[in-house]
């Protein structure tokens, strides 16, 4: 199985999988895995895998193949009451899997990580990077970790310096589309609020979306924290990184200013203007992506970073009505 599994360059258990013609692997990878097989002289054993099904199915000892959810959490309990992993469970079954959480806190060590992904047999893993902060585990050695055991997907920018399959919202094309549609509204003078929270990639993917906007639009001027206006009151609008920054900013100004978010919270979808990215697609597509590395048998991480981008869409909403002119 493992020359096989070299040949093709797959994963050990695809070779199995495929050779049993499991309906999970993907047809071109059974044809590469049995073209091996036959070039190396394999030969199945019928008894011993009527055994293997025997033993495997009667006694129904697999339902299902077990996935991990690994992000910033205290406990176990702790991580399967966030809305992030049930949201990825919901995903995860859906296509037939199993999610099991893996909290990530002050704890754990790469060794401890390893001995759950082999004792709880995870054959991938979904990396919440959204809550992840790499200053909170600075000892954390993320070279230490089984990574060719599993496929992984990062869901959200992770700040760790391996390359790997990433889930992203389109920061960028969510910042041309934001500042397009507020100029169609007639907002010519706008404050970019952005989040402190902001990761340096995010800040160069807006900067570089609103330097594209303000050549297509002249009359368009927006300012922020290195570029501010005299004065607040001379504003037309506010756009925020996310609703928290522009709405906290537009109370602050006396009277207030319309303003709109390239994240919109979706329970308040009908009172904030901005981009609104169903929070369900981010799980979905992070377990697509990873249902998709598993049937290849892709493990580990690839030589250069892969990543899916989100796409959000215009909402109305009160914060920033239609301007007269």
């Amino acid at each position: 199985m493992a020359d096989i599994a070299s040949a093709v360059g797959v994963h050990k258990s695809t070779v199995t999988r495929a050779l049993r013609n499991d309906p999970r692997i993907r047809p071109e990878t059974v044809e590469k895995v049995v073209a091996a097989a036959k070039k190396l002289g394999y030969e199945r054993n019928p008894a011993a895998a009527a055994f293997s099904e025997m033993r495997w199915h009667h006694q129904e000892r697999i339902r299902y193949i077990n996935l991990g959810f690994l992000g910033v959490a205290a406990s176990e309990q702790t991580l399967t009451k966030s809305l992030r992993f049930q949201r990825v469970h919901q995903s995860a079954r859906n296509l037939g899997y199993n999610l099991l959480p893996l909290p990530l806190h002050q704890g754990i060590t790469p060794g401890n990580l390893n001995r759950k992904l082999k004792a709880m047999n995870i054959q991938g893993v979904v990396l919440d990077a959204i809550g992840y902060d790499p200053s909170t585990f600075p000892s954390f050695d993320w070279d230490a970790v089984h990574w060719q055991t599993s496929a992984w997907v990062s869901f959200g920018e992770g700040e760790y310096s391996h390359p790997g399959y990433r889930v992203l919202h389109n920061s960028f094309m969510a910042t041309m589309d934001a500042l397009r549609e507020m100029v169609a509204r007639g907002y010519f003078h706008i404050y970019f609020a952005r989040s402190n929270h902001l990761l340096s990639w995010e800040l160069w993917r807006e900067q570089a979306a609103t330097l594209l906007v303000c050549n297509e639009h002249p009359a368009l001027t927006v300012f922020d924290e290195q570029n501010p206006p005299k004065s607040f009151h001379n504003i037309d609008a506010i756009l925020g990184s996310d609703p928290e920054t522009a709405r906290k900013l537009s109370q602050s100004i006396q009277g207030g200013k319309p303003w709109a978010s390239l994240q919109i919270d979706d329970h308040k979808k009908n009172k904030e203007a901005g981009m609104y990215l169903d929070p369900r697609e981010g799980a979905r597509s992070s377990v697509e992506f990873l249902d998709r590395l598993y049937r290849d048998g892709s493990y580990g991480l690839p030589q250069q970073r892969q990543t899916l981008m989100l796409e959000s869409r215009w909402q109305d909403g009160e914060s920033l009505p239609l301007k007269r002119t």
